[in-house]
């Protein structure tokens, strides 16, 4: 089956030896019953008593906070040292390459940034542990039609194209951002990727001018925070595949100003780790900002109890919001006119997560129309 690596080639690696072993920690562990788990269960037969679900043939066993039972005092796997790596039940051996999801038939393999990745620039493909020739190799054998079914759910994907479409445009996108990395600012990266600059330029700017931000530079010198968010943009991108083409683009400035405003007062580098998760936890911002002067595609699923805030000004401001926005008018505009001047920036943040959360992100009912391929 085609599968679709959401990372640039060779930029993540990691050391297991020089870990503090937190994917082992509570987090479970779980594989193929036939092809795995009944070997360790003959091997390690206390195993069996950790068993929490099974799926088919895919069978999923408990951890402690403390570590996993077979993990031992050095943080390194016993089975990996008693017998062999192939030995580790799957979520194990693809660890931290084992976030699978579906656009069609193909598979998207992203990093779980569980792991304490670290960024490798330049590109070291085929040297690193994150080289998509080297993973393709461990995962041709894991990713079977039944763990597939299982464990890799599909994607929710935009009206306008289809997925055969998506993976292309994605493709397009990750192999930019890999020419880009020290070379070119994320910010440019986007501009060279949007139809129409212009249009990207002065979204930008009123975004931030919505945010409460300093409106960023039409173009600045590179630096290493652009070399973190080019090789975490195309990861990031699944989530935002139900908007446009331009609107994923505008999400990812949305990201690029909360980033770089919450890392201005920081004393400590940033990692691929802490960029991921703050990016992520302003998803719902990102979504919400990034649709611009379009309209709904999916419509917003809320009930007045949902738009109460505590602050009487936050509240008027969702229902102005949510009264516009269903009768057809652009999400950009609609937030311009219904939030008050003095509003401050933490009610704006707060109110801008509240109403992406309530975005309708599900699979289209439109899905596999005419003209729609879904594979």
């Amino acid at each position: 089956m085609p599968l679709y690596f959401a990372f640039p080639d060779g930029v993540y690696n990691y050391v297991c030896a020089e870990c503090t072993a937190l994917c082992c920690k509570g987090h479970g562990f779980g594989g193929s019953l036939e092809q795995q788990l009944r070997p360790l269960y003959v091997l390690y037969p206390q195993i069996e008593s950790l068993v929490v679900s099974r799926a088919g043939d895919f069978v999923t066993l408990a951890t402690t906070a403390d570590g996993c039972v077979l993990l031992d005092a050095d943080n390194r796997c016993r089975i990996e040292k008693e017998h062999h790596k192939s030995m580790k039940p799957t979520v194990c051996n693809t660890f931290p390459f084992n976030v699978f999801r579906r656009i069609g038939k193909t598979v998207t393999i992203s990093p779980h940034f569980l792991c304490p990745l670290r960024l490798v620039v330049p590109a070291q493909p085929g040297d690193v542990e994150g080289s998509h020739e080297k993973l393709e190799a461990d995962l041709r054998d894991v990713l079977t039609p039944e763990f597939v079914k299982t464990k890799a759910g599909p994607l929710a994907l935009n009206d306008e194209l289809g997925a055969l479409a998506t993976i292309e445009r994605e493709k397009n996108f990750r192999d930019l951002c890999s020419r880009s990395l020290r070379r070119q600012n994320f910010r440019d990266t986007l501009r060279e990727a949007s139809a129409d600059i212009a249009a990207f330029d002065l979204f930008a700017a009123r975004a931030a001018r919505l945010m409460r931000i300093d409106v960023p530079p039409r173009s600045k010198p590179y630096d290493e925070l652009d070399d973190l968010l080019l090789a975490i943009a195309p990861v990031h991108r699944l989530a935002l595949l139900i908007m446009s083409s331009e609107g994923i683009l505008r999400a990812l400035a949305i990201a690029e100003l909360v980033v770089r405003r919450a890392w201005s007062l920081a004393t400590l580098p940033l990692n691929l780790q802490g960029a991921m998760n703050l990016i992520a936890s302003f998803a719902a911002t990102e979504r919400l900002l990034g649709q611009s002067d379009e309209t709904l595609q999916r419509g917003i699923k809320t009930s007045k109890k949902d738009l109460t805030f505590q602050d009487p000004e936050m509240t008027f401001a969702a229902f102005i919001f949510l009264r516009d926005v269903t009768a057809g008018r652009g999400v950009m505009q609609t937030l311009e006119e219904a939030i008050p001047a003095e509003m401050p920036a933490s009610d704006r943040s707060a109110l801008f997560q509240k109403l992406g959360g309530l975005l309708d992100t599900g699979p289209s009912k439109n899905r596999g129309r005419k003209g729609i391929p879904s594979s």
